[in-house]
């Protein structure tokens, strides 16, 4: 019998001995499982001392095994996918290994990135060199001011993966009030970072 190309599901198989008029029969249940999957290797970006869920880098995490077994940069074993990041900046490898029992164990990594320039303990802090960042939380858009100053910045607006959402250059100045419009992004928590050639600073903002 083999079970190659099966459904993943409960199989049931019956053994009848017919001899003249007497039968006699045994049965038997086999179970069929899928093959254990980690996922994919991805990537996270995230600020300094960010709380951020593993499972979120794993490409393909819809269909992944969440049972399975996170490893530290070290190899120890973690006791779930939610981390805090290193307060460090650099890349750091995380081991994902699923199994279930049966099947040979699958892995996948992921290699989170954390910003040199992000520390989340600090993003709620909205003072760079007087700006302001308001309303925050936010439905529709929310406003940079930055009054009274003689700096010219950028902005970069990202989701928590460091997805690009839009970016504007020369667009803070210290004349007038920048309008940046959220009203079609999800519900959630998104970073903008405000920049020019002698600062940088981001700030977390939260779409209602």
């Amino acid at each position: 019998w083999n079970s190659a190309g099966l459904a993943s599901q409960v199989y049931t198989f019956q053994y009848m001995v017919v001899d003249g008029c007497a039968t006699d029969s045994v049965g038997t249940s086999i179970e069929v499982y899928g093959p254990s999957f980690a996922g994919n290797d991805g990537t996270l970006n995230a600020c300094q001392n960010e709380p951020v869920n593993l499972l979120q880098g794993l490409v393909g995490s819809n269909s992944v095994d969440v049972t399975g077994t996170w490893y530290d940069p070290v190899s120890a074993p973690l006791a779930s996918g939610e981390i805090i990041t290193e307060s460090i900046p650099g890349q750091y490898n995380y081991l994902y290994v699923a199994g279930n029992g049966v099947c040979p164990d699958d892995s996948a990594t992921v290699t989170v990135i954390v910003n040199p320039n992000c520390d989340y303990l600090n993003l709620q802090d909205l003072t760079f060199n007087g700006m302001d960042i308001y309303p925050n939380p936010t439905t529709n858009v929310f406003y940079i001011a930055n009054e009274g100053s003689n700096e010219v910045y950028n902005y970069e607006l990202t989701d928590l993966n460091g997805k690009v959402i839009t970016a504007k250059e020369a667009a803070i100045t210290g004349v007038e009030t920048t309008e940046v419009n959220v009203e079609k992004l999800e519900t959630g928590v998104y970073l903008i970072r405000i920049f020019n050639e002698n600062a940088e600073k981001t700030f977390r903002v939260v779409k209602q």
